[in-house]
């Protein structure tokens, strides 16, 4: 089955959302995915982000501590980027 963004939109409840506050005081939603997650939605093998990340492919992330997150945002780039491969 082809992965596209559909299928992300749809899944939109595993995005954790989490609020930040900019320097001017207004508030922005930021949607945020823990490795495992994002993993299962693409249908990827486990560890197939890490492998990903220390070979420069993948999502851009971020990093929360020890923690490894995704944003919506750098997901759909990655995959309206891939769409064309």
């Amino acid at each position: 089955m082809p992965l596209n963004l559909g299928m992300l939109a749809q899944t939109s409840n595993n995005f954790a959302k989490g609020r930040a506050t900019e320097v001017n005081g207004t508030e922005n939603q930021i949607e945020v995915m823990s490795e495992q997650a994002l993993e299962k939605i693409l249908q990827l093998k486990p560890g197939a982000l890490r492998r990903m990340r220390r070979e420069w492919r993948g999502p851009t992330y971020c990093r929360v501590g020890r923690l490894i997150r995704y944003r919506r945002s750098a997901v759909e780039e990655w995959l309206k980027a891939a769409e064309g491969k």
